[in-house]
């Protein structure tokens, strides 16, 4: 699934004025998915783009605690 959308550039293909609605999280250390850049991390704020960075790797985003953080605190 990765090796056939790697190449998509998805921020192309979202409205502008969906991007205050996104949330996205990302580990400092993550070598799953990759770290953010600073540039990219930048663009996100430009939009609008709830960011949430987690000292850590891949799982430090994937534990209860984190995830009850998401649901309490974003997603009300």
């Amino acid at each position: 699934m990765v090796k056939n959308n790697i190449q998509k550039q998805y921020t192309q293909s979202i409205k502008e004025e969906d991007f205050e609605k996104l949330i996205t999280v990302y580990a400092t250390e993550d070598e799953a998915n990759g770290r953010k850049s600073q540039k990219e991390i930048n663009f996100l704020y430009s939009k609008g783009v709830d960011v949430i960075e987690v000292k850590g790797d891949h799982h430090s985003m994937l534990t209860k605690d984190f995830m009850g953080y998401i649901f309490r605190n974003k997603l009300n």
